[in-house]
């Protein structure tokens, strides 16, 4: 395999599995807010994942699709679902809480 048709597939590997991630991220903020389910929508997950899958496995065999697959479509639904509003990442109060002190009454 050449290096050019290496780095295509890897690049379309990515993009598939970051598409695939953003998409049922999407479903899931759907189904959470309309209570119904997107069919089409995890339908375009399963296609896109399938897809990268493939070029995965064409790149690098059963090592890059778990390696590139889980890493990829695992971050970008993250991310998309805290765009979307589905949770909120971040850090807590580190150190100690500072709590207000009682103030003296005459």
């Amino acid at each position: 395999m050449t290096l050019e048709l290496g780095i295509i597939l890897l690049l379309f590997a990515i993009t598939g599995y970051a598409g695939a991630g953003v998409a049922l991220a999407v479903a899931r903020s759907r189904s959470a807010g309309a209570g119904e389910r997107d069919i089409g929508m995890v339908g375009v997950g399963i296609l896109l994942f399938g897809f990268a899958t493939l070029c995965a496995a064409v790149l690098s065999g059963l090592a890059a699709v778990c390696a590139i697959g889980a890493s990829m479509t695992w971050a970008s639904y993250v991310f998309a679902a805290q765009r979307l509003g589905l949770f909120a990442v971040g850090a807590g109060p580190l150190g100690a809480v500072h709590t207000e002190e009682p103030r003296p009454t005459s």
